[in-house]
């Protein structure tokens, strides 16, 4: 998993699932030897996927990618 590109986005604000547990597998993939891209939006709550479907970057990000 550390390999495949991953860019994650959440919430600080989330009550659902806290903040905390997307950092630790950022940190995780980061220590396994992996890139990941992480935005952590401010003032979000759950629905950290509104903004993040906002961001112009991430379709040509998404789309930019390969399989290895």
């Amino acid at each position: 998993l550390a390999r495949m590109p991953v860019w994650t986005f959440h919430g600080d604000q989330d009550n659902t699932i806290k903040v905390d547990r997307t950092r630790s597998m950022v940190e995780a993939l980061k220590k396994a030897g992996g890139n990941p891209k992480y935005t952590e939006l401010p003032g979000i709550p759950h629905n950290a996927w509104t903004p993040a479907f906002a961001n112009p970057d991430l379709l040509p990000w998404l789309f930019a990618q390969k399989r290895h």
